[in-house]
C-alpha cells in the first residue's frame, strides 16, 4: 500500500451516521472536561486511519445486512468501541455506533 506523509493511502471513504457523530461529540466533550480529550482524539484518528486503509481486516465481523450489501463489524481500541459497516462493492465505510468503554466518559 502506498503512503503519503507517512500515512497509508486511503482505500475506503469513511463517514458517520448522525447518531454516531452526536455520540462521538458527546464523548469528546466529556473527555475534554476530564482532561483526556487528547487521548480520545488520538485514538479516534488511529481508528480512522485503520478504517480508511484496511477496514475489512480491522475488528471482528458481527453480521450482514443483505439488503444494504454491507457487512457490519466492530472494533475496540481503548477507550473506544466502534461498530461500522463495509459496503460489499463500493469502497465505503459507515461508522454506525461509537461507545466510550471507560465509565467516566460513557
Amino acid at each position: 500500500m502506498g503512503s503519503s506523509n507517512g500515512h497509508p493511502t486511503s482505500k475506503y471513504s469513511v463517514s458517520l451516521t448522525g447518531p454516531a457523530n452526536a455520540e462521538l461529540v458527546r464523548i469528546g466533550e466529556a473527555a475534554t472536561s476530564l482532561g483526556i480529550g487528547k487521548l480520545i482524539r488520538k485514538v479516534y484518528r488511529r481508528v480512522l486511519l485503520r478504517l480508511k486503509s484496511d477496514a475489512a481486516d480491522f475488528g471482528e465481523p458481527l453480521y450482514r445486512i443483505q439488503s444494504m450489501r454491507m457487512t457490519i463489524r466492530c472494533a475496540a481500541v481503548t477507550p473506544l468501541y466502534i461498530e461500522y459497516g463495509i459496503h460489499d462493492v463500493q469502497p465505503i465505510v459507515v461508522i454506525r455506533r461509537v461507545v466510550a468503554l471507560s465509565d467516566p466518559i460513557s
